[in-house]
């Protein structure tokens, strides 16, 4: 759908978002009929001038905010004064034990988020060792560079979303071109509680632009000791020949300096001797990376089942049925083409998966016919 905003631009409101350009006197008129200082006037002039170089959004204030989006004036200032309003809270179960609390923006809002994503921080600088929230990237990217290294050392953040503040994010779009005022509204649309929701779709672009000085010291630390580097949101990953018993005060140091902490308990060092290594849900050997042991047996035990008590229905007596959770599970096949399907994109050249595709296009014929 698209809605007629002004008669200077159009905006599309959706998953892709796209507009005229703007009318530039508006906003040079409108700095010349305000009571700011002359000094103060040139300044914006040249923010907006600036702006424009930049193919970036012109902002000054909500009112011209609010000429982008298909959201009132009032329900843009109730985000901006009141955001808590418009996030709901609930818990999520972490792979590590625990539970992380996520806090998801309702739709108007999480728009207003996704249009500030898709036209502000797209065009952010962004570190090459930042593998998470990119389209051409994936945990494959991340893991790869330390395949075969003699050594691997796995670092973690502590709190890495909340310890994203909002005077952090706003000096982010003070960086990127916004005035002063400007930053403070776009700012104030993608925090809460003075920080960087888990779970806003602005959250994971925002996470890797404010990274990027962050990105170029651990960088140079890294080089500095021969030591190649990625990190994949909270997760650091290094590898080479050897970790310097000094380098976890210096990552320490450079997290301190740019506002995060090392998270010690999930600090993992992985000696030569160990050839076995896990890194962000995936397996690595000296020559390749692999699925985890236990998705790899729970593909094994499901089409062992399907094969052994290949039935459906009535047909199976209560321990066959119960095994082969046919019955119980409408989508197991689904979830097994899935899963093998990623194994393959994982590891295209491993044997057994392809085999287990094989056996699955079987059985799914079987029970068809």
């Amino acid at each position: 759908m698209v809605f007629c905003l002004s008669s200077h631009f159009f905006c599309g409101w959706g998953a892709n978002f796209f507009y005229m350009p703007i009318d530039y006197d508006y906003f040079r008129n409108k700095v010349d009929r305000s009571k700011l200082s002359r000094n103060d006037k040139k300044s914006l002039l040249d923010n907006i001038t600036q702006l424009e170089i930049s193919d970036l959004p012109v902002i000054l204030d909500l009112h011209d905010f609010q000429r982008y989006v298909p959201q009132s004036a009032k329900d843009l200032a109730a985000m901006v004064n009141a955001p808590h309003h418009f996030y709901r809270r609930f818990k999520i179960p972490k792979r590590s034990g625990g539970e992380r609390e996520i806090l998801a923006p309702f739709p108007s809002l999480a728009n207003v988020q996704r249009w500030i994503t898709s036209e502000i921080l797209s065009k952010a600088d962004l570190h090459d060792s930042a593998i998470a929230y990119r389209a051409d990237s994936s945990t494959k990217d991340h893991v790869w560079p330390h395949v075969g290294r003699l050594v691997l050392f796995r670092a973690d953040i502590r709190n890495f979303f909340p310890s994203i503040t909002i005077d952090i994010v706003r000096e982010l779009f003070s960086k990127i071109g916004y005035s002063i005022s400007a930053a403070r509204l776009l700012a104030q649309l993608v925090t809460l509680d003075q920080s960087v929701p888990q779970g806003a779709p602005s959250s994971p672009a925002l996470s890797n632009a404010v990274c990027f000085s962050l990105d170029c010291a651990v960088t140079e630390i890294s080089h500095k000791h021969g030591l190649h580097y990625t990190r994949y949101a909270d997760d650091f990953a290094f590898s080479g020949d050897a970790i310097p018993t000094t380098f976890v005060n210096e990552l320490s140091e450079v997290l301190d300096t740019n506002g995060f902490g090392l998270n010690h308990k999930k600090t993992r060092l992985y000696g030569s001797k160990e050839n076995v290594r896990f890194l962000t849900g995936l397996v690595l050997t000296p020559d390749r990376i692999r699925p985890p042991k236990h998705f790899r047996r729970w593909i094994r035990q499901r089409l062992f089942y399907l094969e052994r008590f290949m039935v459906t229905d009535l047909d199976a007596p209560r321990d066959a049925r119960s095994k082969s959770e046919l019955l119980q599970n409408a989508f197991l096949l689904d979830s097994l083409r899935g899963k093998i399907g990623y194994w393959i994109w994982v590891d295209p050249l491993d044997i057994e998966a392809q085999d287990h595709l094989w056996r699955l296009n079987r059985i799914d014929a079987h029970l068809a016919a």
